[in-house]
């Protein structure tokens, strides 16, 4: 997959599939501060974990994107920093029954994050 830790990734108009792990996956660094990125107007399909995975205090945008037959969740976003959205994006099919998981995971928290206009399946 795409990976980025600690730095500001984008990844726009792709097509990221059939990944062993995630098909996209933004951490911060190690000390949960930095870090972010972009992911719009891709088609991110049939990855083994997570379609989009963001955690460790990154900041993300996940728009305009097709998530679709991940193994796990189609975006999971865990301790996530404040200002992360999600909009616009249709996520089915994934191999979890909830097409966008959210969780604290021993961090710092969880931040607000924005949903909107996200089609589920």
């Amino acid at each position: 997959g795409v990976v980025g830790e600690g730095a500001e990734l984008r990844v726009v108009r792709c097509r990221v599939h059939d990944c062993h792990t995630h098909g996209v996956a933004i951490y911060g660094d190690l000390l949960g501060e930095f870090g972010g990125g972009v992911v719009d107007g891709c088609e991110i399909v049939s990855n083994g974990q997570d379609g989009v995975l963001i955690r460790g205090g990154a900041r993300g945008d996940v728009v305009n994107n097709i998530v679709a037959d991940n193994g796990r969740f189609g975006v999971e976003l865990v301790d996530v920093g404040e200002g992360s959205r999600v909009l616009d994006n249709i996520v089915r099919g994934s191999g979890k029954k909830t097409p966008i998981s959210f969780g604290a995971g021993g961090g710092g928290g969880m931040a607000p994050v924005t949903l909107s206009g996200n089609k589920l399946s």
